[in-house]
């Protein structure tokens, strides 16, 4: 459910802010066309990957004649689980999976994993309408388990509904991670990123407001 409602919330975001732009669009640059092979040389907005990696941003530049060009993004998990109420709750002194499936009965309900990305790569025209990236970056990976506590009596519960959340050992780690992607002109002013990230195992997507040459 928490995946289902950020994939949603950022989905509306992103429509929202594309209606916006394009409307401003409409009213300023009606009468001249920029794409990849004329006006459109740099692109800065919003980059996420789907379903857990829905707070980024990113940027992408086409250098001289616009044939080949760099991007960079840098992307997070959000919110973050270890700012939650229930992470870790005082009552438990060592939390970590291990410890607490030790020491505890309590059942197990979902794991959830949770990312920081930064990527850094090429781009390459192959048209006015389309562009493809090819990069690499790092990527920390952190799991996250939830319990329910299994106390009978709802006063002696741990957190204030039940359950509560515990991290895997390794809590976070560094891989490399290789990412593929299409630039996709949507109007004067509007480019569509999709593609596919390894370290997540997910579908990117974003939105570029560009700025001409």
């Amino acid at each position: 459910m928490r995946h289902a409602s950020i994939v949603r919330r950022g989905v509306v975001i992103l429509a929202s802010l594309l209606i916006l732009l394009r409307g401003g669009e409409l009213e300023g640059q009606a009468n001249r066309r920029a794409d990849f092979e004329g006006g459109m040389r740099t692109g800065i907005g919003y980059s996420a990957v789907i379903p857990d990696v829905m707070a980024g941003v990113g940027a992408w530049h086409l250098f001289g004649s616009g044939r080949f060009g760099v991007f960079a993004d840098a992307k997070k998990s959000f919110p973050g689980l270890e700012d939650d109420g229930d992470y870790c709750p005082p009552a438990i002194p060592s939390c970590t999976v291990p410890d607490v499936e030790r020491d505890r009965l309590d059942p197990k309900l979902r794991d959830v994993d949770e990312y920081l990305i930064f990527n850094l790569g090429g781009v390459i025209r192959v048209g006015g309408e389309i562009a493809f990236l090819l990069g690499i970056g790092p990527v920390r990976h952190a799991r996250f388990r939830e319990y329910f506590d299994s106390a009978n009596d709802p006063e002696f519960l741990i957190t204030q509904d039940g359950s509560y959340w515990a991290p895997h050992e390794p809590a976070s780690e560094w891989t490399a991670q290789a990412v593929v992607g299409t630039l996709i002109r949507l109007s004067n002013r509007i480019v569509l990123r999709f593609g596919y990230e390894r370290g997540p195992g997910g579908i990117s997507f974003g939105g570029y407001w560009t700025l001409s040459r």
